[in-house]
């Protein structure tokens, strides 16, 4: 089931639970420059494709956004630029 529009973060704070776990924000990165496919995202992360597999969920606890859904591949697609206007680096 989809997360609630009202209970999502604003885009341009998605990327703030994820701060302190650096790893998720870059694989929540590769993925999108990766078209998904975890066979191309893993050696781009240095990790099995197993763990680019399990990734999505932690980062779907943390932020309530399913990165893998139409709204948070938009969502997330977005957030890095929002950020970065607001004066934040998440990368």
């Amino acid at each position: 089931m989809s997360e609630a529009a009202d209970s999502a973060p604003e885009p341009g704070a998605l990327p703030e639970p994820l701060d302190s776990q650096p790893g998720l924000t870059a694989t929540v990165a590769a993925l999108l420059d990766c078209d998904f496919d975890r066979r191309r995202t893993a050696p781009a992360l240095d990790v099995h494709p197993d763990t680019v597999d399990n990734r999505p969920a932690r980062v779907t606890e943390l932020t309530v956004v399913n990165p893998r859904a139409v709204r948070g591949i938009q969502l997330f697609g977005a957030a890095p630029t929002l950020h970065r206007i607001a004066g934040r680096d998440c990368r």
